[in-house]
């Protein structure tokens, strides 16, 4: 028995090359009360490069005998990032999968509890791509982590998507307004965490110390760098 593997490259063009030994295992069959025999490839660890067709040349009695083609089809599945949200908000997970046909049973996993959330497919099209998705109406702390979605199709293929971390962020606790000022936040690029800016009440009024200008809210913990902030004060014109 000997299995073919269609190559389609520029270098190789569209042909026939036998399967090596290494990362494949070939199976033949005893002939059956019937006079059927049935050979089997198993690829050990599939690659981009499988993905193509294939075909079986069986010798019988000094006769050669060659199967139909064969096309392999690989199973896709495009997570969406999650972006960082605050706790007790909602977050939404979503994935375009391609396969052979609808999904019979979607579930989205936590890795790190293991929890297994059953994914509604009421609404999924019957036709290729199939768009699936889950949503938290509230997140937690222990909500983080990193999702995949499990995805099985009706003949028991089985197949695990790329992970997707969720960020949840803890709000620091309000700070009082200093005198004479108001309070506002910002995002900080490059990280999940915020800062409580100073502004003064009206331009009469300058900061007292730019060093207390700001604080920056470690939103994995949901404490400040610091607390107290610095004033405002009123400006005098000293000719008046």
């Amino acid at each position: 028995k000997q299995w073919y593997q269609r190559r389609v490259a520029i270098t190789a063009g569209n042909e026939w090359t036998n399967i090596p030994s290494d990362g494949y295992s070939t199976i033949l069959s005893e002939i059956n009360d019937k006079g059927v025999i049935s050979a089997t490839v198993v690829i050990d660890k599939t690659k981009i490069s499988d993905i193509t067709d294939y075909k079986a040349e069986i010798s019988i009695a000094g006769f050669k005998e060659t199967s139909s083609e064969i096309k392999l089809n690989a199973v896709e599945a495009t997570v969406a990032d999650v972006g960082p949200v605050f706790e007790k908000a909602a977050a939404t997970f979503s994935a375009t999968i391609k396969g052979p046909s609808k999904p019979s049973n979607v579930v989205l996993v936590h890795q790190e509890s293991g929890e297994e959330i059953i994914v509604d497919l009421t609404s999924v099209s019957s036709t290729i791509p199939f768009e699936v998705s889950h949503t938290f109406d509230t997140v937690y702390s222990n909500s983080k982590g990193n999702y995949y979605f499990r995805v099985t199709f009706a003949s028991g293929l089985k197949f695990d998507s790329d992970k997707v971390e969720l960020v949840v962020k803890i709000r620091c606790r309000p700070l009082s307004n200093p005198p004479n000022a108001q309070l506002s936040e910002a995002e900080m690029t490059e990280s999940h965490n915020y800062k409580t800016v100073v502004t003064c009440d009206d331009s009469s009024y300058i900061i007292m110390d730019e060093n207390l200008r700001e604080a920056i809210c470690n939103t994995s913990t949901g404490t400040y760098d610091k607390t107290d902030l610095t004033p405002c004060l009123r400006t005098f014109d000293p000719s008046g």
